[in-house]
């Protein structure tokens, strides 16, 4: 995934705006320390100072130190909306590399490694961006501004001033590859806390049924310890750093006062340049403290990158062919041509006329679930070709495919809102008479009936709230609402209540278009116009229900020798 570019847009005009927050910082401060060597050389070498005058000069101070106070306030400001504005645009793109990306694949990323990813990576790039480069630029233009003007009181100066920074930063850099691999040590370990704790919570039922609760707490007693002990590396180099930096401020305030005081001393400056060095010295601290504190960010920046990357390596997006077809699906026309997916699928070839009711059967792992998928392209095929009214699937735009074919599954699971939002779930408009057709057809008013707030009754996630046969029933429904030419049951019926199968029996026999469904069940191949067998990925059987289970054969002996077929 490339990362979108810092300081472009919106971003650019804050970061100028920052550049000259710190020019004016700087000069504020300049003026802060002549203004102090005027007041100074006022009282210890005029004989005749001037009360008024020196009233003057102190409220003179008073509104300097003021107005770099707000500099400072306006500082942070923008550049924490810098931050915000990146991390925004940042945020998009990875919520839509997820989006796009295949959905079996994402399905095999740990949830919480994903939260991960979106909290504490981003943090760390919105800090870098905020904290770090922000600052870096203004301690920069401030250091440069300051830096002249103790030349222009004395080369001297600048030269003892440019020489503790230019070492310090050294330092800090060379302490940097330390505290690089405690960052990526403690954020591998924060990662794997934040996925087992993510999973363990969803799971929370099968942990209490199997009494292993002493033993989670036991493990994650374990991880928090790990926790610790790399929190404890991480602040210990960050100390490290953190005491250079300060040695180093120190080093630059003793030298440039020590030679101040030498110049006050052999007569080549007044006292009042000592004062203004001073002045100008005690203001250097906060930008190289910035910059000590930049290096920090940089390297977590560096590290969340590398996270971001390898995650957005990992979701492969559904490929897209440059040749994109403006036809839409109308028949419901599908065929599959030696198509082969991983282990999964190997060279399957099979056509299925409009209107057609096909069963898919086979053991568990077979490829059933595969294959429709291959059809959704929540999986991609390695090769062969999977055509729809003889458009192939990679030339047709994901909204045309999503708008014809309908998927009924375990992987399409409800979400959390209002039982109406979830039935109508990327629809723009639906009319009433529809709605209520659907839902009769489906099964699903007698649930409605039941919840307290109708339509608009909150469903929890994953329909928790919800029995399994009624969340079939309002998926099946939600799948009908778009019209499709195509439906797809992936065992959508295994399980279930008897209200629930007959609703998707109801539904398979009236359905106006292609019905493709993965099943278990023998009465359910009963209604199918066609039954195709699959064996560890390969395509065995084909043919009428009678065909193959009426007579001696694989597919009869899966279902059981004593198997009668009655008209």
């Amino acid at each position: 995934m490339k990362l979108p570019a810092i300081i472009k847009g919106r971003r650019r005009l804050l970061f100028g705006r920052l550049m000259l927050n710190g020019v004016l910082q700087a000069m504020a401060a300049v003026a802060f320390a002549l203004l102090a060597h005027h007041l100074f050389d006022l009282y210890v070498l005029s004989v005749d100072s001037v009360l008024g005058d020196a009233w003057k000069a102190a409220l003179g101070l008073v509104g300097l130190a003021a107005t770099i106070g707000l500099l400072r306030r306006q500082e942070r400001i923008d550049a924490e909306l810098m931050g915000q504005y990146y991390v925004r645009e940042l945020r998009k793109r990875l919520f839509a590399r997820i989006l796009t990306s295949q959905p079996r694949v994402l399905g095999k990323q740990r949830r919480g490694l994903i939260l991960m990813r979106f909290v504490g990576d981003l943090n760390a790039i919105r800090q870098w961006v905020s904290l770090g480069l922000a600052r870096v630029g203004v301690a920069l233009v401030s250091l440069t501004v300051v830096i002249v003007a103790l030349a222009w009181m004395h080369w001297g100066f600048a030269l003892v001033a440019t020489v503790g920074v230019a070492g310090t930063a050294g330092l800090m850099w060379w302490q940097g590859g330390r505290l690089q691999l405690a960052i990526n040590e403690s954020r591998r370990r924060q990662a794997y806390l934040a996925a087992n704790m993510t999973e363990k919570i969803s799971h929370a039922s099968v942990v209490q049924l199997f009494d292993q609760v002493e033993r989670e707490q036991r493990y994650l007693a374990r991880q928090n310890r790990r926790v610790i002990a790399a929190a404890r590396i991480k602040a210990a180099r960050m100390g490290d750093l953190r005491t250079m930096l300060e040695f180093g401020s120190g080093l630059v305030f003793v030298g440039t006062l020590m030679f101040a005081a030498f110049a006050v001393r052999e007569g080549s400056a007044s006292p009042g340049v000592f004062v203004a060095v001073f002045s100008l010295v005690g203001f250097l601290a906060a930008p190289m403290r910035d910059m000590g504190r930049a290096h920090e960010y940089w390297l977590s920046y560096r590290v969340a990158v590398n996270k971001l990357r390898g995650l957005a390596g990992r979701l492969r997006r559904l490929r897209q062919s440059s040749k994109i077809s403006k036809k839409r699906i109308s028949r419901g026309r599908i065929e599959f041509r030696d198509l082969t997916v991983g282990e999964a699928l190997h060279q399957v070839s099979a056509k299925i006329e409009p209107g057609q009711r096909i069963a898919l059967v086979g053991a568990n792992g077979s490829g059933k679930s595969t294959l429709l998928s291959a059809l959704t392209r929540m999986v991609e095929v390695d090769s062969g070709k999977v055509l729809l009214d003889g458009i192939q699937l990679k030339k047709l735009p994901l909204a045309h495919l999503r708008e014809a074919v309908a998927f009924v599954g375990s992987d399409v699971p409800l979400i959390r809102g209002s039982l109406l939002k979830n039935l109508t779930y990327g629809l723009q408009e639906i009319s009433q008479t529809r709605l209520q057709q659907v839902l009769h057809d489906c099964g699903v008013e007698p649930i409605v009936q039941r919840l307290p707030e109708r339509l608009q009754t909150r469903i929890t996630e994953g329909g928790a709230n919800l029995s399994q046969g009624e969340r079939a029933r309002i998926c099946l429904a939600r799948a009908l609402l778009r019209r499709p030419k195509i439906l797809l049951l992936d065992e959508a019926e295994a399980h279930l209540d008897v209200p629930t199968t007959a609703a998707i029996s109801r539904v398979i026999e009236q359905f106006p278009g292609t019905v493709l469904m993965a099943t278990h069940r023998r009465d359910t191949a009963r209604k199918a116009d066609q039954v195709w067998h699959l064996h560890k990925g390969y395509l065995i059987a084909q043919g009428t229900p009678e065909d193959l289970l009426g007579s001696a054969g694989p597919t009869r002996q899966m279902f059981g020798a004593g198997l009668r077929l009655v008209s």
